[in-house]
């Protein structure tokens, strides 16, 4: 299975999906970066990765933004759009045109959806007090933070947490969720039936 990996920033899910490649035997075929200044470029750099620069503010509108997304997608084979740390709302006609051409889009949110959809989830999930956060990977579809879930993560939120610890606990959930995620696509995750993954340990 090849992957297409999109990122904004630091790309550390695009490395825990890099670095477990080889466990599950899928391929990063590409990696297309929305910034000049992604983190994540100079891993895709490093490790001699296909990498595109597309940054969104060198287009003037969606549509044009979008059809440069596209045309760089579609000039390497690939089965599933990853994204990572994407930090774009794309439109219905983008997603309908990916699924149009039999391709899957994913992407991984940090909380337990339904809850806590949009920007900042940690600090939605923090101040509501829940004792359980987590994250999702998710099937994309037009609404936000909503397609079908493929595996959920959850961590405790504990007593003494800052808004801080807990997003990294929940980062810490992501890295070992997305792969996963890739590997039950594939069939050949061993908690195939399960949508839930264990609780992180303290």
């Amino acid at each position: 299975m090849k992957l297409i990996v999109i990122i904004s920033g630091n790309g550390s899910n695009f490395k825990s999906l890099y670095n477990s490649s080889s466990v599950y035997g899928y391929e990063i075929s590409k990696i297309i970066s929305s910034s000049n200044n992604a983190l994540g470029n100079d891993f895709a750099i490093k490790n001699n990765i296909n990498l595109s620069v597309i940054n969104r503010k060198d287009y003037d509108n969606k549509k044009i933004f979008e059809d440069s997304l596209l045309k760089s997608i579609f000039d390497i084979d690939f089965d599933i759009i990853c994204l990572a740390g994407f930090m774009y709302i794309l439109s219905q006609d983008f997603i309908e045109y990916i699924y149009k051409m039999h391709k899957k889009i994913i992407n991984i949110h940090p909380s337990l959806l339904p809850s806590f959809k949009g920007l900042n989830a940690q600090k939605q999930a923090f101040e509501a007090g829940v004792t359980i956060a987590g994250c999702t990977v998710h099937h994309v579809d037009q609404y936000l933070d909503n397609g079908e879930i493929i595996l959920q993560g959850a961590v405790p939120v504990l007593s003494d947490d800052t808004m801080e610890s807990l997003r990294e606990r929940i980062l810490k959930m992501e890295h070992l969720c997305y792969p996963k995620a890739i590997a039950k696509l594939m069939g050949i995750h061993k908690n195939n039936d399960s949508l839930f993954y264990n609780i992180l340990p303290k």
